[in-house]
């Protein structure tokens, strides 16, 4: 910069200094649109025709401030929630102090707020879990919940069944029609539960008979209860009963352990005596039919289980054994497929006897 002076005498003086101009070039940028949460790119948009820029600064309008020196990089940012936000381009010129600002609008849109709750449960039980989840711009298009073991359900509701217990993770993830999504885990606490288990020391339970009857459960148990499936309820742990009638019992027994979950155990107690054999086996080593056995409860003592060839000679013979089985063999020999004949005697519950022929088809 020069400058030149005249007096009134006509003398001259001249002086002049090395320096920046004091403006800079307008500065602009270019954006796109994107969701909360997702990086969005700015690019700038302009000429330093002056080329006396040294430095930039972005102000994105969220508390969020970053700068430095020039070439002015491209810069990505992530708008933590939807909105509308005035983002600020600077530039500087370090050496005169000059500046010059440009700023834009910013549209992000908003994703759905997720949430979802659940209560607290003990293991080998199905849990329920409530969509809290509200919409951000446009409307909820879609649901996808992930749950441990990699399955998951697209419904708005979800319920998962938990075998085990412990600690679980569980997602829920939500799409908008406008193509934004927003993800939450939380994790789930599945309580040890007990294991319900019954003891009955005797082959077959009778009507009529006194029965004992034991808690086999597991986990620190507080509490017992037992159903009787004949109208009778005890919260004994090792209860007697007696039945009055010769019938099929549904028997339930329930355990709570200290951290208040339970199990419950269910048997069909059948008090009927009954013996038949089937009419047909295949001993044939497919593990299917491959022995001819005696079906067969409540029997006290079996006399006879004899079976004979098409001469009438002895095949096979059982006696005292209600769980002896013919393998199609005789003297280590395997018979030939026929029809065989079958007697059995024995005496079962309440004084039942049984005494009975009956035809066999051997399959080959």
């Amino acid at each position: 910069m020069a400058l030149t002076a005249r007096d009134i005498n006509g003398c001259i003086d001249f002086d002049a200094i090395e320096g920046f101009a004091d403006r800079v070039a307008t500065p602009d940028f270019e954006f796109g649109k994107v969701c909360a949460k997702e990086y969005l790119t700015f690019n700038e948009a302009f000429r330093d025709t002056l080329e006396n820029i040294t430095d930039y600064r972005w102000d994105f309008g969220d508390g969020t401030i970053e700068e430095g020196q020039v070439p002015i990089p491209m810069i990505t940012h992530a708008f933590n929630k939807g909105g509308t936000y005035p983002v600020t381009l600077t530039v500087i010129n370090s050496f005169s102090g000059c500046e010059r600002s440009v700023t834009r609008n910013v549209d992000i849109i908003s994703p759905p707020q997720i949430n979802f709750d659940f209560d607290t449960i003990c293991a080998r039980t199905t849990m329920h879990f409530r969509n809290l989840t509200t919409p951000g711009d446009g409307a909820i298009a879609g649901y996808t919940w992930v749950f441990p073991d990699g399955s998951t359900d697209d419904a708005a509701d979800a319920s998962y069944f938990f075998e085990e217990s412990g600690v679980f993770p569980v997602s829920l993830i939500s799409i908008s029609s406008l193509g934004c999504r927003d993800t939450l885990t939380q994790k789930v606490l599945i309580k040890q539960a007990p294991t319900a288990g019954v003891e009955i020391p005797v082959p077959f339970v009778e009507a009529f008979i006194p029965v004992q009857m034991y808690d086999a459960s597991e986990g620190d148990i507080v509490s017992y209860f037992w159903d009787f499936g004949d109208g009778n309820v005890t919260e004994e742990k090792d209860p007697i009963h007696t039945y009055d009638k010769i019938d099929r019992y549904p028997l339930k027994h329930a355990v709570m352990n200290t951290i208040g979950c339970s199990d419950t155990l269910q048997l069909m107690l059948d008090l009927n005596v009954y013996l038949d054999l089937p009419t047909a086996f295949s001993p044939n080593n497919d593990d299917k039919n491959d022995q001819l056995k005696l079906l067969h409860q409540g029997i006290k003592q079996l006399y006879t289980y004899k079976l004979y060839n098409r001469y009438g000679q002895e095949v096979f013979s059982a006696e005292g054994d209600v769980d002896a089985a013919w393998d199609g063999t005789y003297n280590g020999r395997s018979q030939p497929q026929g029809v065989y004949v079958a007697h059995v005697k024995a005496l079962g519950a309440y004084g039942k006897e049984f005494n009975f022929k009956r035809n066999v088809t051997l399959l080959r």
